[in-house]
């Protein structure tokens, strides 16, 4: 597992699995459906949209981080794996990445809901990503996935201000 907290990084996240989450995202969302607001009233309708949201965020977290769980196994020896404590790192690195996608996603929404083109939104919501990924860089938003660095070097990690950072995150998400 390679260095999680340079800029080459933090903007993959940012272009890339950013870029793919919210393509998933948008073949499952459409606020523009006649039938549901037919159907279910409009906070229905939000909130069925919130939650499929939250659910493709997780989806591709599981993929994602589950992908760098197996390849790690594969090629690295497993009492290096013990020693470092990566299973337990691996849960908070996971977390990270869903509420980057989250924020992402609920962004996403709603300049989904304003513009009313799905592909303008997400080349919005990438470029917004990046250029936080690029120059905010700190604890903010992509500040959680370094977790696997300070793992590597044997650096502490400070589990109460990783998951107050990430309730800021959820937060953003909640009020996006």
């Amino acid at each position: 597992v390679g260095t999680h907290s340079g800029y080459s990084y933090f903007l993959t996240i940012a272009l890339v699995f950013v870029f793919s989450c919210l393509i998933l995202a948008d073949k499952q969302i459409n606020p523009f459906s006649i039938n549901r607001p037919v159907r279910q009233k409009r906070s229905s309708v939000s909130r069925y949209m919130a939650l499929t949201g939250v659910k493709c965020a997780a989806i591709h977290t599981a993929i994602y981080a589950g992908v760098q769980i197996v390849c790690t196994y594969i090629y690295v020896d497993n009492d290096i794996m013990s020693e470092k404590g990566f299973m337990k790192v691996m849960p908070l690195y996971a977390l990270a990445l869903f509420t980057i996608f989250t924020v992402s996603i609920m962004f996403y929404l709603v300049l989904y809901v304003f513009t009313g083109i799905s592909y303008l939104a997400i080349f919005i919501t990438v470029a917004i990503n990046i250029g936080i990924a690029y120059f905010v860089r700190g604890d903010f938003l992509y500040g959680g996935i370094t977790v696997l660095d300070y793992m590597a070097m044997g650096e502490p990690v400070n589990i109460t201000v990783f998951l107050i950072y990430q309730m800021i995150n959820i937060c953003i998400a909640a009020v996006l």
